[in-house]
């Protein structure tokens, strides 16, 4: 009887597991779509502004390079503000506020560009060499911004 009632319990666990995952997966999913076009075209004016502060263009403009990767983040890790510093004015930004995380690939540079969904603005925009860097490229890390962008 204990082996039944321990199957059982195991199952409705599962089973309520498996509801959270799938609603959360499609939250997320269904977030990233309508932003997605948003952050790109955030990213891509952000860099068009500071492509030679961060050494080239975010995007290759070449129709065959692959379309960027974008995630979604809560919170910007990259703020200097400790989880108990409430009155902090970026602890929303850090903890709180949803972003969308715009990757590239080109070459060997990864670039990354954060998207603050919640306040429309590109936040954070920095390129990050891969195992080896190329002889003559330049790598630069752009500090953090508070652009604002139409919608």
């Amino acid at each position: 009887m204990k082996l039944v009632l321990c199957i059982l319990v195991a199952l409705a666990l599962g089973k309520v597991g498996a509801q959270v995952y799938i609603r959360q997966k499609s939250i997320e999913d269904t977030v990233v779509q309508a932003y997605r076009q948003h952050a790109i075209a955030a990213c891509g004016l952000h860099d068009a502004a500071e492509a030679k502060k961060a050494g080239g263009p975010f995007f290759d403009r070449n129709l065959a390079a692959p379309a960027p990767h974008v995630a979604l983040a809560i919170g910007q890790p990259e703020l200097d503000v400790r989880i108990w510093q409430t009155s902090n004015p970026a602890w929303a930004t850090r903890f709180r506020d949803p972003f969308l995380v715009v990757t590239t690939r080109t070459d060997n540079i990864t670039t990354t560009c954060s998207y603050d969904i919640r306040n429309a603005k590109v936040y954070a925009f920095k390129r990050l060499p891969d195992e080896e860097q190329a002889p003559g490229q330049q790598v630069s890390e752009v500090a953090p911004v508070e652009r604002r962008v139409r919608r």
